[in-house]
């Protein structure tokens, strides 16, 4: 290995230079006479083993495993290596200018050294280098709960190398991922085990980048605190878009045990050689990928088997057998799309029309809940040669067989009983003194065990029964259900609300499962509410419950049936009904002329998230103009006109909004415009009239119906100044004193106020004394001096003028159509400079497809942001900011900030602003080629997880 000198010669030799150079070269003289000794002794031990085994054969007696392999054969924490006599030290890196070459970095912990340190040591200076790097971890364990921080991430080109998967054990923390590959790196794993906890992000790897294995044994632990977490499904050991997997055992997942390309991952290649998956709760392999092959593997005893689905999918499982996996617990499809509960044991589900789907003929798949089903198989393909079954079960058995290893269970301890070591299995985390342990439960389905003969890694399984999976208490405990509103409305208990997403928290994992797989038979309400059950083919239960429409109170629930373990057992649900939401629904009328702007929004206690009601008119006095839908619904909303009403509804937008909609209205004639909200409407089916409901709207979950808000109707004439309700000699008197307390240059024999749109009557966009001389005008006409009575109501129908109180003064938000009115300006907080020509160069191009584009990111603290650039397109674009964690309650969020900005630097749109407290949804118009600049910021001094959407809707729309 070449490099150059520190102090390169120049006319000669100076002394300094001669020695540096003499002691380094003796230095690398005396390093590589190390490593040949080392590598000698090597060799060495490698030979005696051999001999030894073929000695064994030549004389007929049996050398003991353990005097080949290291390990422990009956201890369930992976156990420490025998020490080598020579010093062991630190990771040490012979750091070169211009280096080319492969760096070997070697972790040899010695008995006072901690292990987990030195390794991720190792990881971190491999990362700063550009080339590839291999780290040999000599045999023993590598706890990293002991790390600060126990997430190992991989930014560069790493091989992991250890001495067998039963001698080099990593032990994963059990608060996260043991390895993250970020998009530029690329891991490669041999020769070891891990054992982790599932995630959501892989509990073993999350590849963003490329990762393979190579004869390694992934082992799920059963944290005591999560065992029986029903939600823990969701989790997996490996997620990931470009996987290369050989000869390896991924074993005992409470989730999934692979997922494939969800999420930042990307739809990649992944293929699964000569490996052993068994034992995970869900699916052993599922999610999204252009590429998967699956050969000479062996998947059985898990919940389910392989699911895939994608676009241009290649699929091909050739020489495999896939047995034995079925669903006690009828589990969802966890983040599979299109595949159902009780998934088979292969399903393919393809987006195109010609998918690439090979699942040859030397396959083994039989003996499954489902093996493989038609139904699974969309678009084109041929499902007729889709084979349901492959192959006998007796030839799946013997499969199983090959990959097994023969074991018995003693004192909760799986012993071997072949001439296999033992690799130890089913096992749980816990953590004593800062230590994480590692001990034997048997309640997981795999034995993991590596024969140093072979080669190769065994699984030993025992099919799991639901209460090996899932904790169990002996009763049905009370649950509190929480608040839900009466008034007629109806609300739907889902299944996982019965042990999940109560009011209730206090119950323990195994109370809120046997709720969750109970099968109810019979329901009584000591209210005299209406219950109608909706109970799957599954097995899961959903409820309606509609209470009287009068009563208010606490209502209980009694439900009788049968547990998942076959007991009859009763429990009850506690119900706080309510006869209306809190939440006020308010209809603002405001006319100037002819023209009448309605505003419906709500205020309260809470936000409505979604709606569907109708508005009443009399089509002879008015016509409706426009619909214009809130910024929180800022496309998903559409109006539509009928007879005498107009239909509103929205699905909600990007946010939770209380600007609901405007609807403008022309008056056409004379008379009421009879402008109200509607409980019910008349519709025709069938030939015949009937009537429904005409009113929902969503809260908190729950469709509610209009009896369920309070009302509020204000109405507001352009003559109305002062807002009380009445034009009266007040009104033009309120004008006069604003003109004389105010001077400046105005009208002709007459001074003009500064503006202010509650005095300007007439809507010319300026306050002088026309605007007191029009209400003078009315009045004369009227032939009223104190007020005008308002008898039949000028704008709303004879129900909605119950709901007017005149004594309340009409609201702020009540303005005057047509005039100029403020859009908000931006709170303090909000960063409004421009961004600089080297910050858009920056910029990260935000390239949308059909479906808009979602972008998730952090801000690390109040001076950090992100800027976007969006290439306009002529179409107006969608826009909604939230919280990665937002709370969907409704609460406001006050800690991110969102601005537009033009090319020329000036403002588009800010948030939070005056009108707006918090950050929204909206929509906003673009030119085609205009490029628009998009800055996220935040408030909060801690690290703000956030999601970022897109979506451009059609030209033209709002």
């Amino acid at each position: 290995m070449s490099r150059r000198l520190r102090y390169p010669l120049r006319d000669g030799l100076s002394l300094r230079g001669a020695g540096v150079w003499f002691f380094e070269s003796l230095a690398r003289i005396a390093a590589t006479f190390f490593l040949s000794v080392e590598m000698f002794s090597r060799f060495l031990c490698y030979r005696r083993d051999n001999y030894l085994r073929l000695l064994s054969i030549n004389i007929g007696t049996s050398i003991p495993e353990s005097f080949l392999d290291t390990s422990s054969a009956f201890l369930m924490r992976p156990s420490l290596p025998q020490r080598k006599s020579r010093t062991s030290r630190r990771p040490r890196v012979e750091r070169l200018n211009d280096r080319a070459l492969l760096a070997v970095l070697g972790v040899a912990p010695g008995p006072e050294d901690n292990a987990a340190a030195l390794f991720a040591e190792a990881v971190a200076t491999a990362n700063t280098t550009a080339e590839p790097d291999t780290i040999e971890l000599a045999a023993g364990t590598y706890d990293l709960a002991s790390l600060e921080k126990s997430v190992l991430e991989i930014s560069s080109d790493i091989s992991i190398v250890g001495i067998s998967p039963s001698q080099t054990q990593i032990i994963g923390a059990p608060d996260g991922t043991t390895f993250l590959v970020n998009e530029t790196g690329s891991l490669e794993l041999s020769r070891l085990t891990i054992y982790a906890l599932p995630s959501v992000a892989g509990g073993a790897i999350w590849a963003k980048g490329d990762a393979s294995l190579d004869q390694v044994a992934v082992i799920g632990l059963v944290d005591d605190g999560e065992a029986g977490n029903y939600e823990f499904q969701a989790t997996s050991l490996i997620r990931g878009g470009n996987l290369q997997i050989s000869n390896s055992a991924i074993v005992d997942s409470a989730g999934s045990a692979i997922i494939l390309g969800l999420g930042d991952d990307g739809a990649g290649a992944t293929s699964i050689v000569g490996t052993t998956i068994s034992g995970a709760a869900a699916h052993a392999v599922q999610g999204l990928s252009t590429s998967v092959v699956i050969s000479d593997s062996v998947v059985f005893d898990n919940g389910q088997g392989v699911s895939t689905f994608g676009r241009g999918l290649e699929v091909q499982i050739s020489g495999s057998t896939i047995t034995r996996n079925q669903n006690p617990l009828n589990l969802s499809s966890i983040n599979s799309f299109g595949a159902l509960r009780g998934t088979p044991g292969v399903t393919v589900l393809s987006f195109d029309s010609d998918p690439a789907i090979d699942i040859s003929a030397d396959n083994v798949i039989v003996g499954n809940q489902a093996d493989a089903s038609n139904r699974e198989i969309a678009n084109g393909y041929d499902q007729d040669n889709w084979l349901v079954a492959i192959g006998e079960q007796s030839q799946a058995d013997a499969n199983v067989a090959g990959v097994s290893a023969v074991t018995k269970i003693v004192d909760d301890r799986r012993i071997l009983t072949s001439a296999r070591s033992l690799e130890g299995i089913n096992v749980r985390l816990s953590s004593v003194n800062g230590e994480s342990l590692v001990a034997a439960t048997g309640r997981g389905s795999s034995g993991v065990f590596w024969d140093p003969t072979e080669g190769k890694l065994f699984v030993d399984s025992i099919p799991r029964t639901i209460d090996d999976l899932v904790n169990f208490s002996d009763t049905l405990a009370t649950i509190d259900g929480g608040q839900v509103i009466g008034g007629g409305s109806k609300s739907r208990f889902f299944a996982n609300s019965f042990g999940y997403r109560v009011a209730d928290t206090n119950l323990t994992a195994a109370e809120r499962n046997t709720w969750n797989f109970f099968t109810p038979n019979e329901f009584t309400s000591q209210a005299g509410a209406t219950i109608t059950p909706r109970i799957h083919a599954d097995g899961v239960l959903d409820f309606d419950y509609t209470p009287p429409a009068d009563f208010e109170g606490t209502d209980t629930i009694t439900v009788r049936g049968v547990t998942a373990l076959g007991q009859e057992a009763e429990g009850t649900i506690t119900v706080d009904v309510a006869l209306k939401t809190g939440i006020t629904m308010n209809v603002a009328a405001s006319e100037l002329d002819e023209v009448i702007e309605v505003a419906i929004s709500t205020s309260g206690l809470g936000n409505v998230t979604a709606f569907d009601f109708s508005v009443g008119f009399d089509p002879q006095v008015v016509k409706l103009n426009s619909a214009d839908f809130g910024r929180e619904f800022p496309f998903l909303a559409e109006a539509n006109e009928l007879n005498s009403s107009v239909r509103v509804k929205a699905l909600g937008g990007f946010n939770r909004g209380s600007d609901l909609v405007t609807l403008t209205f022309e008056r056409i004639g004379e008379g009421s415009a009879g402008i109200e909200l509607l409980a019910t409407r008349d519709v025709a089916f069938m030939g015949q009239q009937l009537t429904e409901s005409s009113f929902s709207a969503s809260v908190k979950g729950q469709s509610v119906g209009l009896l369920g808000f309070d009302q509020a109707y204000y109405y507001l004439s352009q003559d109305d100044v002062n807002r009380d309700g009445a034009v009266s000699a007040r009104d033009s008197l309120n004008v006069v004193n604003r003109l004389a307390t105010t001077n400046s240059e105005g009208e002709a024999d007459s001074n003009e106020a500064v503006y202010q749109r509650d005095y300007d009557t007439n809507g010319d966009g300026k306050v002088s004394a026309s605007d007191a001389l029009r209400i003078i005008n009315r009045l004369a006409r009227a032939g009223m001096v104190e007020g005008e009575s308002l008898g039949t109501h000028p704008i709303f129908g004879d129900s909605a003028t119950e709901f007017i109180d005149t004594s309340k003064p009409i609201p702020g938000f009540v303005g005057r159509p047509g005039l100029p009115v403020d859009d908000g300006t931006p709170l303090g907080s909000v960063d409004v400079t421009a961004p600089t020509a080297d910050d858009q160069q920056m910029a990260e191009l935000v390239v949308m497809n059909a479906n808009g584009v979602s972008l998730q990111r952090s801000l690390d603290s109040i001076d950090d942001q992100d800027l976007f650039v969006i290439e306009g397109s002529g179409a107006s674009i969608g826009f909604g900011l939230m919280s990665s964690n937002a709370d969907t309650s409704g609460d406001t969020e006050t800690d991110l900030t969102l601005v537009f900005f033009r090319e020329d630097g000036s403002v588009m749109e800010a948030y939070p602003n005056t009108n707006s407290q918090r950050v929204i949804g909206g929509a906003i118009d673009t030119t085609l080629g205009e490029r628009i600049y998009v800055r996220v910021g935040t408030t909060s001094a801690d690290t703000v997880d956030y999601q970022l959407d897109f979506l451009e809707l059609a030209t033209g729309s709002s």
